[in-house]
Formats: structure tokens, C-alpha cells, sequence
């Protein structure tokens, strides 16, 4: 009897004991559960801001590796702006936002040599009266400090303004460019004839062949977003017969222009004339990577100072000379505000090299010489 009575006394204190253990063994839980609610906040507040800034490291740590795995890269994957940014104008490494403006620039032989066009991002050459052609450079990317000379724009240049949504810089325009200016308001622009801030003369040089502009002076008229508009790029070398030279002879007497390949740097060397195309202020020559032709409807406006009309909002066949390629196509614009697509033999938008592009626009069955 004895016995078990002091068998059943040693079970009531293993139990006892058992119970105590277990309680203690919950007030961490307890305590978890304050800290959730919020009641322990104040409790070794230094602790605890170590404590989130570890967390913080570790949640971005987390996102870091899952952004590099949706890449499909093992998370490797370089996000600095730097490698991330790319323009859309030129597919070069950028941090500028699209702020694109486009001057009117003369290439009569008494504008030679032009000042910018070697920092411009895209230029297009097409004929005004008389079989002189005119450029207009976008710049985006780059921007020159001294720019020109600046001449009038023609109506059918107006159609790349509103493409690009470009800040406009010219010195005046045919009647047939004003009616179109003076009605649509969306072209902004800045006019040398009204403009005495941002417009100079260079008396080393005779009138009307001596306006210049800076271009980076003018992007403080800039006050709204442009909508954006680019080219597709790829490092990838187009497929293509090769060549080595390009010729297209505007004009025999004032404008031949052509270019030479350097596959060396694989860019081309522009000409005129047989001349390096050289920049007035640097005395380098231009060097351009993507060379389109555009075949364009041609008409005359039938006025006695010769003006013509190009058929912009249209579609035809192009050319391409990208790094020592040369291969056909087609362009298509749709609109007046829409952006002119380049296609490849096969439909599918141009992919172009990385770089500067120069756009030249001829009539429909243009003679273009290839070497």
C-alpha cells in the first residue's frame, strides 16, 4: 500500500514539473505575438532598427534575384542606368530624354562646310528649287553649340517635324511652308526672321549663308513632353551583297554625294563633290553608320522660283548600306503625325546598327550607283 501510494505521489510531481516546463516553453510565442500586434515596439528600439535594415537588405537582396531570373540570366543581369538606357534615336547608350529638334541647314556651295551636322543623330537630304538639296538634322542625343548655316524650310520637311514632335529651327519658309505653320500649331518652332535671342550672323561669311544657331540654347523653349519616336537597333551585322563605295548624284555640277566604307571603323566616309564632308569648326569628317535611300514621288508645284513637292506621306522602295551590307526594302508613312517605317526584304521593320543615320531622299528611278 505504501508502495503505491509513492508510486502515484512521484507521478503527480512528473506531471507537475512536465506542465511548468511547458508554459515556459510558450512565452517566446507569447511575445512574438505582442511584436506582431504592435505592443512591443518600444522595447530595445536599437535592436530593432538593426534589425530592418537587415531585413531591407535581404528584401532587396530577394527582388535583385528575382529580376535577374525573369531575364533568364541566373540574375546576373547589369540594371545600372547606364547599360539599361538606350536612345531611342540612335540605340547608343543614353541618359537624355527624348527631346528632339530639328534645324534647317543650307547646302548650296557658298554653305560649305556646314557647322553640327557631324553631331546630329539622323540628317535627311532632299532637293529644294533648282536641284539644290537642304538638310534637316535631328538632335537628340548630341547637341552643337554652333549650328548652320540656317536656311528656310520647304512644306514637305514639315511632315519630319511632326514625325519626330521636334522643336523646329529655320529662318523662314516657302509660302507653301507657311500656310501649313501658321495653321497648325502643334509645330513648335523657332523663326530667324522673328528671333533675334538665339539666332547670330557670321560676318566672315555673305548673307543669307551666315545664320547660325545653338542648339543647346534653344531646348529651353522646350515646355512640353514630345512623343516618342525611334528606330530599331540590333548589334547583329545585316545580311547583304558588299560594297564599298555609294553615289548619288544630286547634281553633277553642285551636289554629288557620296560615301566610302571603312570597314576598318565600319562607318562610312561622306563626300561632296569628291570632297571629304568636313565639319567648318572641327575641320573632321562626317561619319555616318546607317545609310537609308528613299525613293519618293517628285512633282513640280509649277511656280516661277521652281518649287517641287515630295510625296512624304506615302510608301515606295528603299535602299539600306548598313556596315558594309547593301540590301532592298520599303518604307510606308501613314500619316502626317505618323512615323515613317523602314521594312526589310522580307516586311519586317529595319533593324539598324547602333549610331547615326543619314537619310537620303530621290525621286522615284533615281539613278543610285553602288561600287
Amino acid at each position: 500500500m505504501l508502495n503505491r501510494c509513492f508510486l502515484i505521489l512521484m507521478i503527480l510531481i512528473m506531471v507537475f514539473v512536465s506542465s511548468c516546463t511547458s508554459q515556459q516553453k510558450e512565452i517566446p510565442d507569447d511575445e512574438d505575438a505582442l511584436q506582431e500586434d504592435g505592443l512591443l515596439e518600444q522595447r530595445d528600439t536599437n535592436s530593432n532598427a538593426d534589425a530592418d535594415n537587415v531585413e531591407d537588405a535581404d528584401t532587396l537582396e530577394m527582388k535583385g534575384d528575382e529580376l535577374g531570373s525573369a531575364e533568364g540570366d541566373g540574375g546576373d543581369t547589369d540594371l545600372s542606368p547606364q547599360t539599361q538606357t538606350k536612345s531611342l534615336v540612335t540605340g547608343l547608350p543614353s541618359e537624355r530624354p527624348y527631346q528632339p529638334v530639328a534645324v534647317m541647314i543650307e547646302n548650296s556651295p557658298a554653305a560649305r562646310p556646314q557647322s553640327g551636322l557631324i553631331y546630329a543623330d539622323v540628317v535627311y537630304e532632299m532637293y529644294v528649287e533648282g536641284k539644290i538639296t537642304r538638310f534637316m538634322a535631328i538632335f537628340n542625343d548630341r547637341d552643337s553649340t554652333v549650328a548652320g548655316p540656317v536656311r528656310s524650310v520647304r512644306h514637305y520637311y514639315l511632315d519630319i517635324v511632326r514625325e519626330w514632335d521636334a522643336l523646329l529651327l529655320h529662318y523662314g519658309g516657302s509660302g507653301f511652308a507657311q500656310d501649313v505653320y501658321k495653321k497648325d500649331k502643334s509645330i513648335k518652332r523657332i523663326d530667324g526672321i522673328y528671333d533675334t535671342k538665339y539666332y547670330w550672323r557670321d560676318k566672315s561669311r555673305k548673307a543669307p549663308h551666315n545664320a547660325y544657331i545653338n542648339i543647346t540654347e534653344c531646348r529651353k523653349e522646350i515646355d512640353s513632353k514630345q512623343k516618342e519616336r525611334g528606330f530599331l537597333f540590333t548589334e547583329d551585322i545585316p545580311v547583304g551583297h558588299d560594297y564599298s563605295k555609294v553615289i548619288i548624284p544630286y547634281d553633277s555640277k553642285y551636289t554629288v554625294t557620296s560615301y566610302v566604307f571603312d570597314a576598318d571603323k565600319g562607318v562610312h566616309k561622306r563626300f561632296i563633290n569628291g570632297s571629304p564632308h568636313v565639319d567648318r569648326e572641327s575641320g573632321q569628317q562626317i561619319e555616318v553608320k546607317n545609310i537609308i535611300i528613299q525613293y519618293a514621288k517628285h512633282r513640280s508645284m509649277n511656280t516661277s522660283a521652281g518649287h517641287i513637292d515630295i510625296e512624304l506621306v506615302s510608301s515606295g522602295t528603299a535602299e539600306y548600306f548598313i556596315n558594309g551590307n547593301h540590301f532592298k526594302g520599303s518604307w510606308k508613312k501613314a500619316s502626317k503625325s505618323e512615323k515613317t517605317v523602314f521594312y526589310d526584304q522580307n516586311g519586317q521593320e529595319i533593324m539598324l546598327m547602333p549610331g547615326n543615320t543619314w537619310i537620303q531622299v530621290v525621286p522615284v528611278g533615281f539613278n543610285v550607283q553602288v561600287e
